[in-house]
């Protein structure tokens, strides 16, 4: 195909019209931006954090950018869903009992924006990429690439990897996982009654550089 191809993985019920009640319900999820240069471990921490925040009640949800122009292949060549698409389909929707994919063209892209509000229904959305994006970022290092990526940006949220030595940016060592995702409930989801501060109150970022596992 010589377009790209948007693979949105959705709950079931997740394709439901606007004007049904239970989308009127549901809240635009939350989102942090995991950036980083190639090869340093963005992949490694939303691994690690998805089952974290997934076993504190959140619904998790991704989003992976993808730099080439050139089109991804994300269904298996040979099945029926495939053979729509080289058929010339411009949009596919493979539905199963508990799970609905969709494969369409989008020859101008979609944004960031788009594809979260395909993902309703979950709580938080860990986006890969996008450093340019407005929103709240997780920057990762590397002991190989201690190169800043996002070094002055204001919604630069935390660093995770070696020790910056900026005091202003919470920093977390490469197993902290469970403090981070502290601060991921704290900043970004702003879960009611949790300790410490929420997002726009006026505080100084606690002492939590290199905090190990908690």
């Amino acid at each position: 195909m010589g377009e790209r191809t948007l693979c949105i993985p959705c709950a079931q019920g997740g394709l439901l019209p606007e004007s049904n009640p239970v989308n009127k319900t549901e809240t635009t999820p939350k989102v942090v931006l995991i950036v980083g240069y190639k090869k340093v471990g963005k992949t490694t921490l939303i691994e690690r954090l998805v089952p974290e925040l997934s076993s504190r009640g959140y619904k998790v949800g991704t989003v992976k950018h993808h730099h080439s122009d050139f089109p991804v292949e994300v269904d298996v060549q040979g099945t029926d869903s495939s053979r729509h698409r080289r058929a010339g389909a411009s949009g596919v929707a493979l539905v199963t009992p508990t799970d609905v994919a969709l494969f369409r063209d989008t020859p101008g892209g979609a944004s960031l924006e788009e594809v979260v509000a395909a993902l309703h229904g979950t709580d938080v959305v860990l986006a890969e990429g996008f450093h340019k994006a407005p929103g709240l970022k997780i920057e990762v290092l590397s002991a190989p690439n201690t190169q800043r990526r996002c070094a002055g940006d204001p919604q630069l949220l935390a660093t995770m990897g070696p020790a910056t030595g900026d005091a202003s940016i919470a920093s977390f060592a490469p197993d902290a996982i469970k403090p981070l995702a502290d601060l991921i409930e704290r900043e970004v989801v702003g879960k009611p009654g949790f300790p410490g501060v929420t997002k726009n109150s006026n505080f100084e970022i606690p002492s939590v550089s290199q905090l190990p596992v908690g």
